[in-house]
């Protein structure tokens, strides 16, 4: 099977043996796309560990360190990224390891904004407020951190309805300062590219700044001179090594960065080095140890015994 249907299939064996559920919740089952769904859970509580479901009223609110979180459509889901997002995220920026968690990524001399409140499912100013980034975390100096979170989707997202005239107008002219050797509007396999890596664009390009981005939307340079604009801000693609289809596109495309400059500011992390790194911060609190196995267990089903 690929790792999107044992990811679906784990999680339905999660789900009957997850005790801090109710007997209703583990039996819930729904109709999607036509057939009828285990891996799917009647409210968005559900999907969060047991640990976190004590702060869902934290989360649904929010705190001085971080946003109220209004639900995204699939969040009941228990392959949702987003919902991963929250169950690892929430409780590091409850406990004060965020500055930890950029280190472990690989993000050394910068720090959080605690002036800033952090964001799920942060809505981007480039396209109109519409795309939302999994986690965003502001940082001093005006910088910030777009963190792109992936479980079981077998691709980063591409453009479904094939609309080259709205990337065009949206991401084209960023796209060629940051991935200059294979952006070209004039080239079919070139628009078919942007359009198949659309999700990995529209997040790559925010080392620009997103005042930058909306700069460049109005220009009409058909010289853009990408060696002028320097990343500013980090973007991270955080995502299971297990699952080999995520890894070989978004490698693919990082290695088609302007150079390596850029390429310190886009950063591919592996959940399961993510949390290795963390280990020994984790194991210090004893709540931050109990969320770290109920994270694995529920999500790394690859160690499962």
């Amino acid at each position: 099977m690929s790792f999107h249907k044992d990811a679906i299939k784990s999680m339905e064996d999660y789900k009957e043996s997850a005790l801090y559920l109710s007997v209703e919740e583990r039996a819930y089952t729904t109709e999607y796309r036509g057939k009828l769904r285990k891996h799917i859970l009647p409210e968005p509580k559900c999907n969060l560990t047991k640990t976190n479901q004590t702060y869902f009223e934290d989360i649904t609110r929010g705190t001085n360190d971080v946003s109220g979180l209004k639900f995204p459509k699939y969040f009941c889901h228990m392959t949702s990224s987003q919902a991963m997002a929250v169950n690892f995220f929430h409780p590091m920026i409850r406990h004060n390891k965020i500055n930890s968690v950029l280190k472990a990524i690989g993000i050394n001399n910068e720090v959080a904004n605690p002036a800033q409140k952090i964001q799920f499912e942060y809505k981007s100013s480039i396209d109109g407020n519409r795309s939302s980034i999994d986690v965003y975390i502001p940082l001093m100096n005006e910088r910030g951190v777009y963190i792109e979170v992936k479980f079981s989707e077998s691709e980063f997202g591409r453009n479904q309805s094939k609309d080259w005239d709205n990337f065009y107008k949206k991401y084209y002219n960023a796209a060629r300062v940051v991935f200059p050797d294979v952006v070209n509007e004039q080239d079919q396999e070139s628009r078919r590219w942007c359009l198949s890596n659309y999700q990995i664009i529209r997040n790559t390009v925010h080392t620009l700044g997103e005042e930058t981005i909306l700069a460049l939307q109005k220009s009409r340079d058909p010289k853009i001179d990408s060696g002028k604009f320097l990343p500013i801000n980090y973007i991270v693609f955080l995502y299971p090594a297990h699952n080999k289809s995520l890894h070989s596109q978004v490698e693919k495309a990082h290695s088609s960065l302007a150079d390596d400059h850029l390429r310190s500011h886009v950063i591919l992390k592996h959940w399961e080095d993510l949390l290795n790194d963390l280990d020994p911060e984790m194991r210090g609190d004893s709540e931050l140890e109990l969320l770290g196995q109920e994270f694995r267990g529920k999500y790394f089903f690859w160690d499962r015994h």
